[in-house]
């Protein structure tokens, strides 16, 4: 078998293609990391509580807060306060893994800590608990529209894939072991 220049540069691209797909999104993630001072420069939307700005699949980005920082409030009414994206875990008791991506209606500083009171703007009330500063991960600078629907519908399909395999697993072991006596 004889292997040309031809087959070295189809197998090339198709490398450098390959490389590009998985590397490409790392380092863009990194870059964003750095110039938006955050840890989650980006945040996919999977609940309708900020609708009508923010819906469901939406891609939101992040800008990290400094110790500078302001973050504006508004009223329930006027929806004018910032929209922060913050970790809810512990604050109260049927609070998400997932970030949170609400409007701060109310703020105030209680020592030297600042406390964020938040809302969705499709909920009809406020969140359970106040928002200390520490747990505020940024505020939303941009709403890219529907680019996380892909992201939900691969965590859906995973859960139910390996609902189905578990399924098929026992399946199988059900058939093969059930001639044996014990």
């Amino acid at each position: 078998m004889i292997i040309t220049i031809r087959d070295i540069t189809k197998k090339g691209i198709i490398v450098c293609f390959i490389f590009f797909l998985i590397f490409s999104p790392i380092i863009i993630l990194y870059i964003l990391k750095i110039t938006l001072c955050t840890s989650e420069p980006v945040a996919v939307v999977k609940s309708n509580s900020m609708r009508p700005y923010i819906n469901k699949g939406d891609v939101v980005i992040v800008e990290g807060i400094r110790n500078n920082t302001l973050i504006k409030s508004g009223s329930i009414d006027d929806r004018d306060g910032d929209v922060i994206v913050f970790d809810a875990r512990g604050l109260w008791d049927d609070a998400p893994e997932d970030p949170i991506v609400h409007r701060v209606i109310d703020k105030w500083k209680n020592g030297s800590k600042w406390f964020y009171l938040t809302k969705g703007d499709a909920n009809e009330v406020v969140d359970a608990a106040p928002i200390p500063r520490s747990r505020v991960q940024g505020i939303v600078k941009e709403v890219v529209r529907y680019v996380g629907w892909g992201k939900i519908i691969l965590m859906e399909i995973s859960f139910a894939l390996q609902i189905i395999i578990f399924s098929l697993l026992m399946f199988y072991m059900l058939n093969r072991f059930r001639h044996l006596k014990f």
